[in-house]
């Protein structure tokens, strides 16, 4: 039995470039364009909203921190009276 895989005729094929019209070139360059540039932007719209949430995190955490730490001074004072 004989695979295709191993077979020559399956891996001769012409390298040469495809000749196509100036339209359907310049259809290809702009989809190509266009891709691109939905790769760039998805890329940076990912970036922007994972920069936001390590900001918005940090801000949290910042804004956050006075109180916690005065409550636990208040703990730690509580607790070092009373118990």
């Amino acid at each position: 039995m004989k695979n295709r895989y191993y077979d020559d005729d399956f891996f001769d094929y012409d390298p040469s470039p495809r000749s196509g019209s100036f339209f359907s070139t310049l259809l290809r360059l702009v989809a190509f364009a266009v891709l691109g540039l939905l790769v760039l932007s998805g890329g940076l719209w990912l970036l922007g909203a994972a920069l936001g949430l390590v900001i918005g995190i940090l801000t949290l955490a910042l804004t956050l921190a006075p109180f916690l730490l005065v409550g636990w001074l208040f703990w730690v004072i509580f607790r070092a009276i009373f118990c």
